[in-house]
């Protein structure tokens, strides 16, 4: 998981109303991430966490007394809160299990709510373009930029992208996948599969998505609407 992407999610969380209003909350957020994030998952200790993220005196004694456990409950607790609320689209959460104060990052996958379709009207063929609609509908999501970067090239190449009332003749289905930073593209058309990976870890991830979705939809026209367009006919 991209550790900007993340440091990011935790700054977010801190200005959350439950948390930013409680130091203590705030100050255990952070120093058990910036643990995990630093590979130091070793200091994350009751004891540690007393010292050094709630300033307690050397003399804590986490035996006798429970702040760090009482704080872990209800850092527990508004966390759930946050994305039960405010971070309910957020596509990644923050777990602190219970019995420990490692905490643990998941990447929520983009669900898919229902199928829709975009149509447009290429070379004098009606194409009917199958594509995926995504529950979180967050403009930073990787998927729903892919998504409408792979439609509007489609608007760009189509020659009346009003026209509704064509028989389909043709039909592209793009199928989106998101997993361990790495986007899936698959495209599909005459039992045809092109599949591409972009790494989204990369700082210029968008540009890449850019980049390849107008040779994608040549080696479409090409291959399948037109076969005998040239090259230089594909702007």
């Amino acid at each position: 998981m991209n550790e900007v992407e993340l440091r990011y999610h935790i700054d977010k969380i801190s200005n959350y109303s439950s948390l930013k209003n409680s130091k203590r909350s705030v100050s255990f957020l952070k120093y058990i991430c910036s643990c995990c994030l630093e590979g130091k998952e070793n200091h994350i200790k009751e004891y540690s966490i007393g010292v050094d993220a709630f300033g307690l005196q050397p003399t804590f004694d986490p035996q006798i007394d429970p702040r760090v456990r009482v704080e872990a409950s209800r850092l527990r607790k508004r966390l759930a809160e946050y994305y039960k609320e405010e971070g309910q689209d957020d596509p990644i959460r923050i777990v602190i299990p219970r019995g420990s104060y490692i905490p643990e990052f998941h990447r929520i996958e983009e669900e898919v709510k229902l199928a829709s379709f975009s149509q447009f009207f290429i070379e004098g063929r009606s194409i009917r373009v199958l594509h995926p609609v995504f529950i979180y509908q967050n403009k930073y999501s990787p998927l729903n930029f892919t998504l409408s970067t792979l439609l509007n090239t489609f608007f760009l190449f189509s020659d009346d992208p009003a026209t509704q009332e064509q028989n389909c003749e043709i039909e592209i289905e793009i199928y989106l996948k998101f997993y361990a930073e790495k986007l899936n593209i698959n495209t599909v058309f005459a039992d045809q599969h092109i599949l591409n990976t972009i790494d989204i870890s990369r700082e210029n991830w968008k540009g890449q998505v850019s980049a390849l979705s107008a040779p994608l939809l040549r080696q479409i026209i090409r291959n399948w609407i037109n076969p005998k367009l040239e090259e230089g006919e594909l702007k």
